[in-house]
């Protein structure tokens, strides 16, 4: 069950993937009370998450044709990079009190475009990092990545937040 993880490079991704997830997971929970707080509508949240979808579908398909075209490490170094500065930019706006709904959508949207980007090449870079015949192995456990972090990341962040 557990195969792909007895391959150095493939546990790196593994384990990168699922922080990765639980972060992406606890801003969300976070976003979702922020917009209750600035705003106390349900109509609101609903639009939000909603903002935070769309990318997701729409750019997902042109994340792989980054795998595709660009070395996987680059792409994930580089949306990596553009996470941490767009997440403390977005700490700064709130501690500044300069946040609104339209700026958290603004920052909402950009944030899953470039989650959107990375998700295929997280898939890409991790059937690389093992032998064919443990690929269907980290498919498998490239899944549970994003169930790690739906578990891990809203509970952090209700921690953090209560």
């Amino acid at each position: 069950m557990l195969y792909s993880l007895q391959f150095r490079n493939y546990r790196r991704v593994f384990l990168y993937s699922s922080l990765n997830s639980a972060g992406g997971w606890a801003g969300l929970l976070a976003t979702e009370w922020l917009v209750l707080d600035l705003t106390g509508s349900a109509a609101a949240l609903g639009g939000m998450l909603g903002i935070q979808v769309a990318p997701i579908i729409l750019i997902s398909l042109v994340g792989g044709s980054f795998a595709d075209k660009f070395s996987e490490k680059n792409v994930l170094l580089t949306t990596s990079i553009l996470l941490i500065v767009l997440y403390a930019s977005l700490y700064l706006t709130y501690q500044q009190g300069n946040m609104t709904f339209g700026i958290l959508a603004l920052f909402s949207f950009t944030l899953n475009t470039v989650g959107a980007i990375q998700g295929p090449v997280f898939t890409a870079l991790s059937i690389k990092v093992v032998p064919e015949a443990r690929v269907a192995n980290a498919i498998s456990l490239n899944s549970a990545t994003f169930n790690i972090g739906r578990l891990f990341g809203p509970l952090a962040a209700g921690l953090k937040f209560t």
